[in-house]
């Protein structure tokens, strides 16, 4: 069996590779300061954005932006998104409705508001598939 110093010995060598280890994580692993490519990616100026409101006035209606479920309707008639600025695309679906699809621009510092009345299917009709 192992001394007590020996013991130690070992502990405090462990305790050194942790704190290591923990120091080269976070300068990088290749154990030196972080390359000049992320200390440029962090001095990047924010992105600019806006704020668009869908006002849809089916309850029911899912939004997407861009392809991404943002949220229901309800919401976004009175929580206005914020987005980068520039071009969007903008998809309103409802069971039971036509799905309604907008391009819109997202002003830089300013705020959109688009209307989207959805269509209901007639009895007997299918809604075209998203």
């Amino acid at each position: 069996m192992p001394s007590l110093r020996a013991r130690a010995a070992v502990a405090v060598a462990v305790a050194v590779a942790v704190v290591s280890f923990a120091v080269a994580l976070a300068l990088g692993a290749s154990g030196c300061a972080p390359s000049a490519t992320t200390a440029a990616a962090r001095k990047q100026p924010p992105v600019a954005t806006g704020r668009l409101t869908v006002r849809c006035p089916v309850d029911e209606a899912r939004v997407w932006v861009d392809e991404a479920l943002v949220g229901g309707a309800p919401t976004l008639r009175v929580r206005p998104l914020v987005l980068a600025a520039g071009p969007h695309r903008v998809a309103v679906r409802a069971d039971g409705h036509y799905a309604a699809y907008l391009d819109v621009e997202v002003p830089a510092s300013g705020e959109r508001a688009v209307d989207v009345p959805l269509t209901p299917v007639p009895p007997g009709e299918k809604p075209d598939e998203p």
